[in-house]
């Protein structure tokens, strides 16, 4: 992933194929990014409670459920951090697990605002 601020920056969200995604519904838009930032709070807190306990099977199964959800709101970069927290957790190797979980984590808060100035600027 890049540093903010570098020529090569990824942006948060793909805007045109996410609003292709939705057929330009914006009402169907906004109700599934309520529904998706309703639910992070909880999903980013399994998260955190699976790498407490060392439990490398919830963490899988979250980041694979994030990676989806990210997915569909052309989320690159969150997308490819739930990708490698994936990826981890599936090798069953408990090394870099947090440091994935906290580049997923801040990829997802970059998300939110992204997805606000969507509903707002359209």
């Amino acid at each position: 992933m890049s540093e903010p601020g570098s020529q090569t920056e990824i942006p948060v969200i793909g805007r045109d194929k996410l609003l292709r995604r939705v057929g330009g519904d914006l009402r169907l838009l906004r109700e599934l990014v309520d529904i998706f930032l309703g639910a992070l709070p909880e999903h980013l807190q399994r998260l955190r409670e699976a790498l407490a306990e060392e439990d490398i099977e919830s963490l899988y199964k979250g980041a694979h459920y994030l990676k989806g959800s990210a997915g569909l709101f052309a989320a690159g970069p969150a997308v490819e951090a739930a990708s490698q927290l994936d990826d981890l957790a599936r090798s069953g190797v408990y090394d870099g697990l947090k440091a994935a979980v906290d580049v997923l984590e801040q990829e997802l808060g970059r998300l939110e605002p992204a997805l606000r100035e969507i509903l707002e600027a359209s």
